[in-house]
Protein backbone atom coordinates (compact mmCIF):
# COMPACT_ATOMS: atom_id res chain seq x y z
CA UNK A 1 0.00 0.00 0.00
CA UNK A 2 2.87 2.30 0.73
CA UNK A 3 3.80 3.92 -2.14
CA UNK A 4 7.57 4.43 -1.77
CA UNK A 5 8.97 6.63 -4.66
CA UNK A 6 6.17 8.80 -3.23
CA UNK A 7 7.85 8.58 0.37
CA UNK A 8 10.99 9.59 -1.11
CA UNK A 9 9.87 12.13 -3.01
CA UNK A 10 8.24 14.25 0.43
CA UNK A 11 11.42 13.29 2.34
CA UNK A 12 13.80 14.91 -0.20
CA UNK A 13 11.35 17.50 -0.32
CA UNK A 14 11.20 17.83 3.22
CA UNK A 15 14.75 18.24 3.83
CA UNK A 16 15.21 20.93 0.94
CA UNK A 17 12.93 22.84 3.10
CA UNK A 18 15.41 24.86 5.73
CA UNK A 19 13.91 24.74 8.98
CA UNK A 20 16.30 25.79 11.88
CA UNK A 21 14.95 26.36 15.44
CA UNK A 22 12.94 29.13 15.84
CA UNK A 23 12.43 29.62 11.60
CA UNK A 24 10.00 26.79 11.17
CA UNK A 25 7.80 29.11 9.19
CA UNK A 26 8.50 27.79 5.73
CA UNK A 27 8.16 23.90 6.19
CA UNK A 28 4.82 24.67 8.68
CA UNK A 29 3.48 26.02 6.03
CA UNK A 30 4.44 23.51 3.48
CA UNK A 31 3.03 20.56 6.04
CA UNK A 32 -0.60 22.66 6.19
CA UNK A 33 -1.13 23.21 2.40
CA UNK A 34 -0.24 18.86 1.96
CA UNK A 35 -2.62 18.38 4.87
CA UNK A 36 -5.38 20.59 3.86
CA UNK A 37 -5.39 19.05 0.73
CA UNK A 38 -5.70 15.68 2.13
CA UNK A 39 -9.02 16.45 4.33
CA UNK A 40 -7.06 17.95 7.09
CA UNK A 41 -8.59 21.00 9.63
CA UNK A 42 -5.51 22.30 10.48
CA UNK A 43 -4.24 25.51 13.46
CA UNK A 44 -1.36 27.12 14.62
CA UNK A 45 -0.88 28.30 17.79
CA UNK A 46 0.76 31.46 19.40
CA UNK A 47 3.67 28.58 20.71
CA UNK A 48 6.04 30.73 18.40
CA UNK A 49 5.10 34.29 19.71
CA UNK A 50 6.31 33.01 23.60
CA UNK A 51 9.42 31.66 22.07
CA UNK A 52 10.85 33.60 19.32
CA UNK A 53 9.70 31.41 16.37
CA UNK A 54 8.59 32.53 13.15
CA UNK A 55 5.41 30.14 13.88
CA UNK A 56 3.73 28.20 16.11
CA UNK A 57 2.92 24.41 16.85
CA UNK A 58 0.66 23.12 14.08
CA UNK A 59 -1.99 21.21 15.07
CA UNK A 60 -3.61 18.75 11.62
CA UNK A 61 -7.27 16.82 12.89
CA UNK A 62 -8.53 14.17 10.61
CA UNK A 63 -12.20 13.21 11.23
CA UNK A 64 -11.91 9.54 10.25
CA UNK A 65 -14.35 7.11 9.71
CA UNK A 66 -14.81 5.41 12.86
CA UNK A 67 -16.47 6.58 16.19
CA UNK A 68 -13.24 5.80 18.66
CA UNK A 69 -11.37 8.03 20.88
CA UNK A 70 -8.60 10.18 18.61
CA UNK A 71 -5.38 9.03 18.72
CA UNK A 72 -2.25 12.16 18.90
CA UNK A 73 0.12 11.48 16.23
CA UNK A 74 3.92 13.82 16.56
CA UNK A 75 6.87 15.20 15.15
CA UNK A 76 8.87 18.27 14.88
CA UNK A 77 9.52 20.44 12.44
CA UNK A 78 13.09 22.09 13.58
CA UNK A 79 16.18 20.70 12.83
CA UNK A 80 19.90 21.05 14.42
CA UNK A 81 22.59 23.16 12.34
CA UNK A 82 24.12 23.29 9.88
CA UNK A 83 20.69 22.56 8.61
CA UNK A 84 20.53 25.12 5.91
CA UNK A 85 20.92 24.63 2.21
CA UNK A 86 20.37 20.47 2.52
CA UNK A 87 21.38 18.52 -0.32
CA UNK A 88 20.03 15.09 -0.01
CA UNK A 89 20.79 12.11 -2.55
CA UNK A 90 19.05 8.47 -2.10
CA UNK A 91 21.15 5.75 -3.39
CA UNK A 92 20.98 1.94 -2.54
CA UNK A 93 17.85 2.46 -0.26
CA UNK A 94 19.85 5.04 1.57
CA UNK A 95 19.84 9.24 1.83
CA UNK A 96 22.44 10.96 2.72
CA UNK A 97 23.62 14.89 2.42
CA UNK A 98 26.17 16.22 0.53
CA UNK A 99 28.62 16.34 4.14
CA UNK A 100 28.47 19.92 4.28
CA UNK A 101 25.12 19.71 6.11
CA UNK A 102 22.93 17.24 8.22
CA UNK A 103 20.45 15.55 6.25
CA UNK A 104 17.78 16.39 8.73
CA UNK A 105 16.00 12.85 9.05
CA UNK A 106 15.37 13.90 12.58
CA UNK A 107 12.58 14.66 12.16
CA UNK A 108 11.54 14.92 9.07
CA UNK A 109 11.34 11.23 7.92
CA UNK A 110 8.81 11.18 10.64
CA UNK A 111 6.91 14.13 8.69
CA UNK A 112 6.99 12.51 5.40
CA UNK A 113 5.69 8.73 7.10
CA UNK A 114 3.13 10.65 8.45
CA UNK A 115 1.91 12.19 5.46
CA UNK A 116 2.26 9.33 3.03
CA UNK A 117 0.05 7.23 6.27
CA UNK A 118 -2.55 9.67 5.80
CA UNK A 119 -2.53 9.48 1.67
CA UNK A 120 -2.56 5.41 2.29
CA UNK A 121 -5.67 5.87 4.69
CA UNK A 122 -7.64 8.25 1.96
CA UNK A 123 -6.49 6.32 -1.40
CA UNK A 124 -7.42 2.80 0.08
CA UNK A 125 -10.91 3.99 1.75
CA UNK A 126 -9.31 2.06 4.75
CA UNK A 127 -10.85 2.36 8.43
CA UNK A 128 -9.68 4.45 10.72
CA UNK A 129 -10.65 6.94 13.69
CA UNK A 130 -10.01 10.59 14.44
CA UNK A 131 -6.75 11.27 14.11
CA UNK A 132 -4.87 14.66 15.52
CA UNK A 133 -1.36 15.83 14.18
CA UNK A 134 1.09 17.52 16.18
CA UNK A 135 4.16 19.28 14.46
CA UNK A 136 5.92 20.98 17.01
CA UNK A 137 8.18 24.26 16.94
CA UNK A 138 12.36 24.44 18.72
CA UNK A 139 12.31 20.76 19.78
CA UNK A 140 15.89 20.56 19.13
CA UNK A 141 16.75 23.62 21.98
CA UNK A 142 15.00 22.23 24.80
CA UNK A 143 11.75 21.00 23.22
CA UNK A 144 10.43 24.50 23.98
CA UNK A 145 7.54 24.07 21.40
CA UNK A 146 5.96 21.09 23.42
CA UNK A 147 6.10 23.00 26.67
CA UNK A 148 4.34 25.96 25.37
CA UNK A 149 1.74 23.51 22.99
CA UNK A 150 -1.71 24.68 23.14
CA UNK A 151 -3.44 21.68 24.74
CA UNK A 152 -7.22 23.71 24.34
CA UNK A 153 -6.04 22.42 20.43
CA UNK A 154 -5.97 18.76 21.31
CA UNK A 155 -8.67 16.36 22.47
CA UNK A 156 -8.44 15.17 25.90
CA UNK A 157 -8.98 11.77 26.30
CA UNK A 158 -8.68 10.97 30.08
CA UNK A 159 -10.23 12.64 33.29
CA UNK A 160 -7.97 14.01 35.97
CA UNK A 161 -8.94 11.04 38.05
CA UNK A 162 -8.08 8.53 34.55
CA UNK A 163 -4.25 10.16 34.46
CA UNK A 164 -3.85 10.13 37.69
CA UNK A 165 -4.55 6.34 37.77
CA UNK A 166 -2.52 5.55 34.49
CA UNK A 167 0.52 7.40 36.27
CA UNK A 168 0.55 5.33 39.35
CA UNK A 169 1.16 2.36 37.17
CA UNK A 170 4.75 3.43 36.43
CA UNK A 171 7.15 1.93 38.76
CA UNK A 172 9.19 4.19 41.09
CA UNK A 173 12.49 5.11 40.41
CA UNK A 174 14.33 3.49 43.28
CA UNK A 175 13.40 0.00 41.73
CA UNK A 176 14.12 0.74 37.74
CA UNK A 177 12.88 3.76 35.74
CA UNK A 178 15.01 3.81 32.62
CA UNK A 179 12.53 6.76 30.93
CA UNK A 180 15.84 8.97 30.22
CA UNK A 181 16.96 5.82 27.96
CA UNK A 182 13.52 5.03 26.49
CA UNK A 183 12.70 8.75 25.49
CA UNK A 184 16.26 9.71 24.01
CA UNK A 185 15.62 10.26 19.87
CA UNK A 186 19.28 9.73 19.80
CA UNK A 187 19.56 6.61 22.23
CA UNK A 188 22.48 8.96 24.16
CA UNK A 189 21.25 7.48 27.39
CA UNK A 190 21.90 3.80 28.21
CA UNK A 191 21.16 1.77 31.05
CA UNK A 192 23.36 -0.84 32.75
CA UNK A 193 23.41 -3.21 35.71
CA UNK A 194 25.10 -3.14 38.89
CA UNK A 195 25.34 -4.57 42.07
CA UNK A 196 24.52 -2.86 44.64
CA UNK A 197 27.41 -1.62 47.16
CA UNK A 198 28.56 0.03 50.26
CA UNK A 199 31.82 1.37 49.80
CA UNK A 200 34.58 3.55 51.99
CA UNK A 201 35.77 6.61 50.86
CA UNK A 202 39.70 7.10 51.54
CA UNK A 203 41.76 10.43 52.15
CA UNK A 204 45.62 9.80 51.55
CA UNK A 205 47.86 12.31 53.38
CA UNK A 206 51.43 12.89 52.64
CA UNK A 207 53.04 15.00 55.37
CA UNK A 208 57.37 14.65 54.53
CA UNK A 209 58.37 11.16 54.21
CA UNK A 210 54.62 9.86 55.67
CA UNK A 211 52.14 8.87 54.14
CA UNK A 212 48.50 7.67 55.60
CA UNK A 213 45.30 6.41 54.46
CA UNK A 214 41.93 7.12 56.54
CA UNK A 215 38.14 6.35 55.86
CA UNK A 216 36.64 9.73 55.72
CA UNK A 217 33.04 8.46 54.41
CA UNK A 218 30.84 5.63 52.47
CA UNK A 219 29.04 5.88 49.15
CA UNK A 220 26.34 3.85 49.01
CA UNK A 221 25.46 2.63 45.93
CA UNK A 222 21.64 1.22 46.16
CA UNK A 223 20.14 0.57 42.66
CA UNK A 224 20.83 -1.77 40.36
CA UNK A 225 20.17 -0.47 37.25
CA UNK A 226 21.96 2.99 36.30
CA UNK A 227 22.52 5.22 33.44
CA UNK A 228 25.45 6.22 31.31
CA UNK A 229 25.02 9.07 28.32
CA UNK A 230 27.21 8.43 25.15
CA UNK A 231 28.43 11.78 24.03
CA UNK A 232 29.28 10.91 20.71
CA UNK A 233 25.00 10.07 20.24
CA UNK A 234 23.90 13.39 22.32
CA UNK A 235 23.07 16.76 20.69
CA UNK A 236 22.05 17.83 24.48
CA UNK A 237 18.57 18.19 23.01
CA UNK A 238 17.16 18.07 26.66
CA UNK A 239 14.32 15.53 25.94
CA UNK A 240 15.26 13.26 28.58
CA UNK A 241 15.16 16.81 31.66
CA UNK A 242 11.67 16.92 30.00
CA UNK A 243 10.61 13.49 30.65
CA UNK A 244 13.01 12.83 33.71
CA UNK A 245 10.28 12.18 36.76
CA UNK A 246 13.12 13.86 39.22
CA UNK A 247 13.57 16.83 37.45
CA UNK A 248 17.07 15.64 36.80
CA UNK A 249 18.84 16.48 33.74
CA UNK A 250 20.47 13.36 32.70
CA UNK A 251 22.92 14.28 29.78
CA UNK A 252 24.51 16.26 31.78
CA UNK A 253 24.59 14.69 34.91
CA UNK A 254 25.15 11.10 34.32
CA UNK A 255 28.62 9.94 33.59
CA UNK A 256 29.33 11.08 29.91
CA UNK A 257 30.91 8.56 27.91
CA UNK A 258 32.77 8.90 24.06
CA UNK A 259 32.74 5.15 22.20
CA UNK A 260 35.09 7.17 19.64
CA UNK A 261 38.60 8.27 20.45
CA UNK A 262 37.70 11.67 18.31
CA UNK A 263 34.70 12.61 20.18
CA UNK A 264 36.94 11.60 23.45
CA UNK A 265 39.77 13.84 22.32
CA UNK A 266 37.11 16.88 21.30
CA UNK A 267 35.48 16.69 24.40
CA UNK A 268 36.00 19.10 27.55
CA UNK A 269 35.24 16.39 29.94
CA UNK A 270 33.63 12.58 29.83
CA UNK A 271 35.72 9.02 30.29
CA UNK A 272 36.41 6.43 27.52
CA UNK A 273 36.62 2.97 27.35
CA UNK A 274 40.05 1.73 25.28
CA UNK A 275 41.22 -1.85 25.77
CA UNK A 276 39.95 -2.66 28.89
CA UNK A 277 41.37 0.93 30.27
CA UNK A 278 39.20 3.96 31.49
CA UNK A 279 40.03 7.28 30.70
CA UNK A 280 38.94 10.22 32.56
CA UNK A 281 39.58 14.09 31.05
CA UNK A 282 38.26 16.94 32.53
CA UNK A 283 39.35 20.79 31.54
CA UNK A 284 42.48 18.93 30.30
CA UNK A 285 43.59 16.97 33.26
CA UNK A 286 43.38 13.18 32.65
CA UNK A 287 43.10 10.39 34.74
CA UNK A 288 43.79 6.48 34.07
CA UNK A 289 42.32 3.00 35.59
CA UNK A 290 43.55 -0.07 34.72
CA UNK A 291 43.68 -3.76 36.11
CA UNK A 292 46.92 -5.66 36.31
CA UNK A 293 46.79 -8.99 37.92
CA UNK A 294 44.49 -8.62 41.20
CA UNK A 295 44.87 -5.01 41.21
CA UNK A 296 43.58 -1.78 39.90
CA UNK A 297 46.14 1.05 39.13
CA UNK A 298 44.64 4.65 39.09
CA UNK A 299 46.69 7.43 37.99
CA UNK A 300 46.66 11.41 37.86
CA UNK A 301 49.05 14.32 37.25
CA UNK A 302 49.62 14.01 41.44
CA UNK A 303 49.16 10.23 42.11
CA UNK A 304 50.07 6.67 41.00
CA UNK A 305 47.58 4.24 43.62
CA UNK A 306 47.01 0.88 43.41
CA UNK A 307 43.66 0.23 44.52
CA UNK A 308 41.61 -3.58 45.79
CA UNK A 309 39.73 -4.24 42.51
CA UNK A 310 36.59 -5.12 44.99
CA UNK A 311 36.83 -2.77 47.60
CA UNK A 312 38.08 -0.29 45.86
CA UNK A 313 40.54 0.48 49.10
CA UNK A 314 44.38 2.33 48.59
CA UNK A 315 46.50 -1.06 48.45
CA UNK A 316 49.74 1.27 48.14
CA UNK A 317 49.60 4.87 47.08
CA UNK A 318 52.91 7.30 45.58
CA UNK A 319 52.60 10.92 45.48
CA UNK A 320 54.19 12.31 42.65
CA UNK A 321 55.83 15.31 44.65
CA UNK A 322 57.69 15.85 48.00
CA UNK A 323 55.12 18.78 48.85
CA UNK A 324 52.86 18.10 51.78
CA UNK A 325 49.09 17.42 50.76
CA UNK A 326 46.32 15.26 50.73
CA UNK A 327 43.94 13.77 48.09
CA UNK A 328 40.25 12.44 48.62
CA UNK A 329 40.03 9.07 46.65
CA UNK A 330 36.18 9.59 45.66
CA UNK A 331 36.72 9.71 41.81
CA UNK A 332 38.92 6.25 42.10
CA UNK A 333 35.73 4.94 43.50
CA UNK A 334 33.56 6.23 40.65
CA UNK A 335 36.29 5.18 38.15
CA UNK A 336 36.58 1.71 39.90
CA UNK A 337 32.59 1.03 39.96
CA UNK A 338 32.49 2.50 36.25
CA UNK A 339 35.17 -0.13 35.17
CA UNK A 340 33.52 -2.91 36.86
CA UNK A 341 30.30 -2.67 35.66
CA UNK A 342 31.02 -1.56 31.78
CA UNK A 343 34.37 -3.25 31.08
CA UNK A 344 32.94 -5.87 29.15
CA UNK A 345 29.41 -3.67 28.38
CA UNK A 346 28.73 -4.21 24.54
CA UNK A 347 29.37 -0.90 23.56
CA UNK A 348 33.12 -0.95 24.77
CA UNK A 349 34.04 -4.25 23.34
Amino acid sequence: MVNADRLVDTFKFLVGIDSPSKKEGLISNEIKIILEGLGAETFVDDAGKKIGSDTGNLIARLKGNKAVPPLLLNAHMDTVSPGEGVKATFKDGVFTSDGSTILGADDKSAIAILIETIRVLNENNLSYGPLELVFTICEEVGLLGAKHLDFSLITETLTEEEAQNEAQRCLQCDVICNICATVCPNRANVSYLIEPMDIIIQRATQTGNIIQVRGIGRFYLSQSFQIINIGDFCNECGNCSTFCPTDGEPYRVKPKFYITKQGFDEAGQGYMLLNGTLHFKNDGKFEILSLHDDSLIYETSDITAILNPRTFNVKDIRFKNNDNCSIEMDHAVKMGILHQALKDFYLFR
